[in-house]
């Protein structure tokens, strides 16, 4: 199965430890050895590798048949590889990873050993199907509501460039988690920033007309342009939940409240994907 497709949100994490979306510079004149390993000798298999490889990347196919001149060619492939993942498509090379397992001699093993040695973010499995078994991908740690939030933040800067700020003031404070304080002023963020969506979506300055006008919108069939009412009214009901549960978000409220990290990170990432449905179904009109 292609990268994109176990994959689909790899643009948006962050590479604090692992290399999510790049490559270390170390790893390519290794990569060469492990395609040549992949093939175990075999100039057929190596054509046959190269070829597959040639698809994806894409490029011209290997014409040579060669010992010398095929590991001329796996030199080249690799230096085309290396220029995709630099213009941003790190997915061709984990699916030219794929056929090292696939077409090549490389197992699920040695593959997950070579991804950790250079700290790449991914991991994959050989998983039984009607076909026999295919290689899936995942990560190599659970998705952090950072991730989340990071993904929501590229996802809304096109329709707001406040609620890109707001995000991006939330993921400094929820840095300093530990503070309820902090947590708070995380989440605070975060509706500000589903507040600036709804309204730019809405065309109104008030989050409760704005909603409305988001609710009543029809296309020619009379259906609402927006998705089914439970989800398109998600953003208000957050919204006057969150003032509910925790009135000293408000600014000058005298009223106190407790909340947890567990409860930070709820709200958080319900508003998350709250607005990455909002983009979505914004992108669809």
């Amino acid at each position: 199965m292609a990268f994109r497709d176990d994959v689909p949100d790899y643009r948006s994490y962050n590479e604090d430890k692992y290399f999510m979306d790049s490559a270390p510079a170390n790893m390519w004149s290794e990569l060469k050895g492990f395609v040549m390993r992949a093939a175990k000798g075999d100039n057929d298999k190596l054509i046959e590798i190269l070829n597959h490889l040639a698809e994806i990347i894409p490029c011209e196919p290997t014409t040579n048949w060669g010992g010398d001149f095929l590991r001329s060619d796996v030199s080249d492939f690799i230096g085309l590889i290396n220029k995709k993942v630099k213009s941003g498509r790190f997915d061709v090379l984990m699916d030219c990873l794929m056929i090292l397992m696939t077409v090549g001699h490389i197992s699920v093993k040695e593959m997950n050993e070579f991804l950790e040695e250079h700290k790449i973010g991914y991991r994959c499995e050989s998983v039984s199907s009607r076909y026999g078994y295919e290689i899936h991908w995942s990560c190599r740690e659970p998705m952090t509501v950072i991730d989340i939030m990071s993904k929501t933040q590229k996802q809304v800067l096109s329709a707001s460039r406040q609620a890109y700020q707001e995000i991006e003031r939330a993921k400094v404070s929820l840095a300093s988690a530990a503070d309820e304080r902090a947590r708070k002023d995380a989440v605070r963020s975060c509706i500000s920033a589903m507040e600036a969506v709804i309204k730019e979506y809405g065309k109104d300055n008030e989050i409760e007309k704005a909603t409305s006008n988001l609710r009543n919108a029809k296309d020619a069939d009379g259906k609402c342009i927006w998705g089914i009412d439970p989800i398109v009214k998600e953003g208000i009901s957050i919204f006057n939940a969150m003032h509910r549960f925790y009135p000293d978000l408000r600014h000058g409220s005298t009223e106190s409240s407790t909340m947890s990290l567990a409860e930070a990170e709820y709200w958080i990432g319900r508003i998350s994907i709250f607005l990455q449905y909002m983009k979505n179904m914004a992108d669809e009109k």
